[in-house]
């Protein structure tokens, strides 16, 4: 059972955990599954599935999502449903829990799926499914002036804070930090979700994203860079390259076991799965000690209005953000809606890369880290903060509304 994140005890019990991922699943056959009391069906495409509906291609692993109560033993559990060989947790809430099912050796997995959702153990089922994972970075490349009034704001704030006292959560791609920006970061916890390990080094040269991130948030102040906004935070890295639902899981429950104040995601999924909702939701509710962790999301590079259930950045007690000019004007790629909360100047400026260098930077993956970061200065200042009067004072630095979006309908509540 995973219960603590100590560097111990349960650096085993995640470690145990990664050797329970499925395999990918064989194609074979039709399947079906609920979310947000909705049927869904994955059909068989080639080498993979195709979630019908937005007609969008995943895989499946060998593995099933489930919710159930809290347990101490999983034995009677598995005793009662034949098609069970082992659980593992994911997720775990004040009352109940998100496990990993493997499944008895020779079980069809549709057949299985059908076999749970029917057993009284069980309240939610579904595949671990894998979609595309859209980093929220833009691909402009010119760096821009980027003065606005909130900036100055900004520069005042790090006069009185620094971040220090406070643990951000990232979420997100390899870190770089052995990067000159990043060796001061004080790294309290660090681990790679998918490979079972503290070292969160980037394994490719499109494995970038989680260093530009830490550089806006954490950098140190260089002749390419200003520095990122709160360099005495206490970073949680989380490497997470991919989006099983069981990683996602995993992940947040991470940020959430660690004590995160702020968990930033600078990314989303193509569409958002029940699971991994509910588990955002707890996070903003119940993480940071009971007063609510600030989870913040970038609201995507789309150019789209964001609609309930679309993906991470529609659910409720997310922070989401999108990206406009120094002009307020919303950036040409950054979705937008009722359900964005607020909007962050986000052209292009430097921050660390992964050769050691810095590269431009921008979209809505810059406006969150910047959101995040700020949000740091004030829990900093004072640690006692609500979520609602957070909400308040980052009014004070961010825009709400854009002059583009104010002639449309703003009837959707967040």
């Amino acid at each position: 059972m995973i219960v603590a994140l100590d560097k111990g005890v349960s650096l085993a019990c995640l470690n145990a955990l990664l050797l329970c991922l499925g395999t990918v699943l064989a194609h074979a056959e039709a399947i079906e599954f609920e979310n947000f009391h909705q049927r869904l069906s994955l059909e068989p495409d080639g080498n993979r599935y195709k979630l019908l509906e937005p007609n969008l291609p995943v895989n499946i692993s060998s593995k099933i999502i489930a919710k159930m109560k809290l347990v101490d033993d999983f034995g009677p559990t598995i005793s009662r449903n034949r098609v069970v060989k082992a659980i593992q947790q994911l997720y775990l809430f004040k009352e109940h829990q998100y496990v990993l099912i493997e499944l008895q050796i020779g079980i069809n997995f549709a057949e299985a799926i059908n076999t749970l959702r029917q057993s009284s153990d069980f309240s939610l089922i579904q595949p671990d499914i894998l979609q595309l994972h859209d980093k929220a970075h833009s691909t402009n490349s010119a760096h821009q002036s980027t003065k606005h009034k909130y900036l100055e704001k900004l520069d005042s704030l790090k006069l009185h804070a620094r971040g220090k006292g406070v643990k951000i959560a990232i979420i997100d791609d390899g870190f770089y930090l052995k990067h000159p920006a990043l060796q001061h970061v004080n790294v309290g916890f660090s681990y790679d979700v998918a490979r079972g390990e503290q070292s969160v080094l980037p394994q490719s040269d499109l494995d970038y994203h989680g260093t530009r991130v830490a550089g806006v948030i954490f950098g140190a102040q260089s002749e390419s860079s200003k520095g990122g906004i709160a360099p005495e935070a206490e970073l949680i890295a989380i490497r997470q390259a991919s989006t099983w639902t069981s990683e996602s899981l995993l992940a947040l429950y991470i940020a959430k076991s660690t004590g995160a104040d702020v968990v930033n995601c600078s990314w989303h999924t193509k569409i958002l799965l029940e699971p991994v909702a509910q588990a955002l939701e707890d996070l903003a509710q119940q993480g940071r000690g009971g007063k609510g962790a600030a989870v913040v999301v970038a609201a995507g590079n789309e150019a789209r209005e964001i609609t309930p259930f679309m993906h991470e950045a529609a659910v409720n007690s997310v922070i989401t953000v999108g990206a406009i000019s120094a002009h307020e004007r919303l950036l040409k790629n950054s979705n937008y809606g009722s359900l964005v909360d607020f909007y962050s100047v986000a052209q292009p400026i430097y921050t660390a890369d992964i050769n050691g260098g810095y590269s431009l930077f921008s979209g809505t993956s810059l406006a969150s880290a910047t959101v995040s970061g700020v949000t740091a200065l004030l829990f900093s200042m004072d640690p006692t903060l609500e979520l609602e009067k957070l909400n308040e004072r980052l009014t004070e630095f961010f825009v709400t509304d854009t002059p583009k979006l104010r002639h449309r309908n703003k009837s959707v509540p967040h």
